[in-house]
């Protein structure tokens, strides 16, 4: 994503916020779009608290921008933004935060279309939040000096410090502002808070204890409520929505959340082990989250380990987007190391080489951006890929990930395993053929004599070269 100002975003949120001000939106709620239609249906909300939150949107709320993918719309780019709000359960009875999100297409006659507006199925990643800090790295800033009793520019710096926690010495690097002036630190509005967030999440990883984010993925991937899930790991009622307030965690209560944030066979135990102390309607919906995380393992560990890599490094792609990407990790990977990285056999179909499995696992979003937090499962884990492995899904993603699924589609149409194993078979009829892997190697082998496979500028020539 190109560098985005706060101006962009302000004058972009101001256009939507008259729009939605004069009534010249609307929410998407076609067969697609069950999340949305969803929200209304679990919580207490109707189209005027909609309303409201659309026009509560600040710049900070900002995540990203990205391609509409649907064919004829390529052109148009939508907005993506995030805001937790406060919301009452329809069937339930308490008031809980949800982490909507929200994504918007601004037409060109300033009309706007609200594409999604439901619940977060993974935490976004906020651009501001991260680009503030780079941005005060990098220049200097303005604010009061007590020493030097005015407004004076100052610069950040790096300081290690030492702390005493439970008897323990820890050293911690933080962030420190340092007069220009008089050589002294200064403090500002909101250089605390990211302190202790800097040795909060040092502190965690020096105890390998668990983050806030690793709960609130717990919460979205298993679809469980603060009370309910602590009652199902055996904690008492309001341990979790003390741990997301910032209480860390015990290392023998971490371990447990860990262990159920990476088996679903854990988490399922331990429901059914306390399934008296949750509500039946909990319990279900939990267990219904658990099932549907199982069949993530009908396809071999080593492919999900490349969508989970793929998933991090993009973070929003197509079910279309993605079977051409693992095509091409599958193509370039075998030729360079003369074996194949996952198993999964490839099959001709009509828009291009599909690993069936896959399809089957993500047929429900269509022609919509995967969100699916289950594959917050597998972020993290060590020694998950190795370093050649994850070099070709670099390369992969840094080329080919720069295209929407269409465009990928059209290039492997001009390919000659595709080809060959759709030959007898009309445009539009539906082939099981496999691709076999040794053609899939022996074409990017052949690619590889023209074309240097390791580099980006290479396959960046290939990609030329099939779009002409």
């Amino acid at each position: 994503m190109k560098n985005i100002t706060q101006e962009e975003i302000e004058e972009y949120l101001s256009d939507v916020k008259k729009a939605v001000s004069e009534d010249r939106y609307r929410l998407d709620r076609n067969s697609r779009r069950q999340d949305n239609i969803d929200l209304f249906i679990n919580y207490v909300i109707d189209e005027s608290k909609a309303k409201d939150i659309i026009l509560s949107l600040e710049v900070m709320d900002f995540s990203e921008i990205v391609q509409n993918e649907h064919v004829g719309f390529e052109h148009e780019m939508l907005y993506i933004f995030g805001k937790d709000v406060q919301l009452l359960e329809r069937t339930g009875t308490e008031e809980v935060t949800v982490s909507l999100y929200i994504k918007f297409n601004k037409l060109e006659n300033n009309y706007v279309i609200v594409i999604s507006f439901h619940e977060q199925h993974y935490p976004l990643n906020y651009y501001f939040n991260k680009k503030e800090m780079v941005d005060m790295l990098a220049k200097e800033r303005r604010d009061f000096c007590i020493g030097c009793r005015k407004e004076v520019e100052y610069y950040l710096k790096k300081k290690d410090i030492k702390k005493i926690i439970k008897d323990k010495e820890y050293s911690f690097t933080i962030t420190t502002a340092i007069c220009s002036e008089c050589g002294e630190e200064l403090s500002f509005p909101g250089l605390l808070d990211y302190n202790i967030r800097e040795i909060d999440k040092q502190y965690r990883e020096a105890e390998g204890l668990v983050s806030i984010n690793d709960i609130q993925k717990l919460m979205s991937i298993y679809k469980i409520g603060k009370a309910p899930l602590s009652l199902a790991l055996g904690f008492g009622e309001i341990t979790i929505t003390r741990y997301l307030e910032g209480q860390i965690p015990s290392k023998e209560y971490s371990d447990v959340i860990k262990t159920a944030l990476t088996s679903p066979e854990y988490m399922k135990k331990c429901l059914f082990d306390n399934r008296d102390k949750i509500s039946e309607t909990a319990f279900r919906k939990a267990i219904g989250a658990v099932e549907s995380t199982e069949k993530l393992f009908s396809i071999s560990p080593k492919m999900i380990r490349v969508i989970a890599y793929i998933f991090n490094k993009l973070e929003e792609v197509t079910p279309l987007m993605l079977q051409k990407l693992l095509y091409y990790v599958q193509g370039i990977y075998s030729a360079l190391y003369d074996t194949p990285i996952f198993e999964e056999d490839c099959r001709a179909w009509i828009h291009g080489p599909v690993y069936y499995e896959v399809f089957e696992l993500f047929r429900d979003f269509k022609y919509n951006p995967i969100d699916d937090a289950r594959f917050a499962l597998f972020n993290g884990s060590k020694d998950n890929l190795s370093a050649e492995e994850k070099e070709v899904i670099d390369l992969v993603v840094d080329t080919f990930g720069m295209y929407g699924g269409k465009t990928l589609e059209k290039i492997t149409h001009h390919e000659t395993p595709w080809v060959n194993a759709r030959r007898g078979y009309g445009d539009d009829v539906k082939s099981n053929e496999i691709i076999s892997k040794k053609a899939i190697t022996e074409y990017f082998r052949y690619i590889g004599k023209q074309y240097d496979l390791k580099s980006e500028d290479g396959l960046k020539s290939y990609i030329h070269s099939k779009l002409g």
